[in-house]
């Protein structure tokens, strides 16, 4: 599901009558959790959770040490389509922002990545907008391949 479809299906949500009826157990409950899903996002973004802030931050400390360690790792995003079918009022990628579209072939991802490369950055972040139809899965695992 698209960022674009999420926001949809929330347009029309009741968010102020949800989060007066957020509880304590309620935001415990998703506290613990392992895995999220969308309720539990906003049982925790309620105003009852505030009380929580502080397990709320020792969690996130412990999941990022558990899952990162205690490392800094700097990426440098290279985009190889601006391509985008959503309509997010942030992005300047958005369908509706009137930019001129590329995507780039795999020559140019190449010498993308090699300029990259030598200017010493060892992690790559790839980016394209959001449209499976010029940016399908293959075509990123194939630009993947030549990074």
């Amino acid at each position: 599901m698209s960022f674009y479809e999420v926001v949809e299906k929330y347009r029309d949500f009741n968010f102020d009558g949800y989060f007066e009826n957020v509880t304590d157990n309620d935001v415990l409950r998703s506290l613990n959790k392992n895995k999220l899903n969308h309720m539990d996002v906003l049982n925790l973004l309620s105003p009852t959770a505030m009380k929580y802030l502080e397990q709320m931050a020792q969690k996130a400390h412990r999941l990022s040490l558990q899952h990162l360690g205690k490392t800094v790792t700097l990426y440098t995003p290279m985009y190889i389509a601006n391509y985008c079918v959503n309509h997010c009022v942030y992005c300047g990628y958005n369908c509706k922002s009137g930019i001129n579209r590329r995507k780039l072939n795999m020559e140019q991802i190449k010498n993308e990545a090699d300029y990259i490369a030598d200017m010493g950055f060892k992690h790559i972040l790839v980016l394209t907008g959001e449209s499976e139809r010029h940016s399908p899965v293959e075509y990123i695992g194939e630009a993947v391949k030549i990074i």
